[in-house]
């Protein structure tokens, strides 16, 4: 009996801990969706702008610009002044190859932005569609937003992520390197993507490509 006893309390305690585990789980799979980097969107942002544009950008990641093009509407619904909403729309139209709107959008979110943040993250705005685009001198126009962006927030691993990208689509391998590197460094948002860009960039070089020594 006292055996059959122990048995009982040892299974109901293990099945209290898979509880346990599966709860803390949850809670951080919720709250990792709540913002653009950990921890800083409470769940009291729910429903508000800044909400609905992480909403957009993480299924504009996902390749549903539909579905993000209506999460950045209705930020705008409730903030007619969303700079992040408008820096949205702006990749959305450049994904689409309408590069007048595209800038038009991007040069609106800059007017509207109040913050260095926001300023900042306009800047890496347009080194997406810098990018995008690939006009003449684009990776120099790239380089100036990427410096701008610095000046208005330092270690900012979304102007460290694009510089990375358009180095990427330049085939400066190794300089794209060193940016996917500093994004990893910061430790902030975009740390997975970057290992994962790393990896890409280490298979292409094993395959032997040339990369340029100045810009495109």
């Amino acid at each position: 009996m006292a055996s059959a006893m122990k048995t009982w309390r040892s299974v109901r305690a293990e099945r209290l801990v898979r509880e346990a585990l599966v709860l803390l789980c949850c809670m951080g799979l919720f709250t990792a969706g709540c913002g653009p980097r950990p921890g800083l969107y409470p769940e009291s942002t729910l429903g508000t702008p800044e909400h609905h544009v992480f909403n957009g950008f993480a299924l504009l990641k996902m390749e549903r610009s539909d579905d993000a093009q209506r999460e950045f509407e209705q930020a705008l619904r409730l903030d007619s002044k969303c700079s992040g909403a408008y820096r949205g729309i702006g990749w959305i139209q450049g994904g689409k190859g309408d590069f007048a709107a595209a800038f038009e959008s991007m040069s609106h979110a800059k007017e509207i932005a109040e913050k260095n943040s926001e300023k900042a993250l306009v800047e890496v705005g347009f080194m997406g569609l810098y990018t995008m685009q690939k006009g003449p001198g684009w990776v120099p126009r790239v380089e100036q937003s990427f410096r701008t962006a610095c000046s208005l927030e330092e270690d900012l691993p979304e102007a460290y992520f694009r510089l990375g990208m358009a180095y990427k689509e330049a085939r400066r391998y190794a300089d794209a390197e060193k940016a996917f590197k500093k994004v990893i460094w910061i430790h902030g948002s975009l740390v997975s993507e970057s290992k994962e860009e790393l990896a890409s960039i280490q298979e292409i070089l094993r395959a032997g490509p040339k990369s340029p020594s100045s810009p495109k």
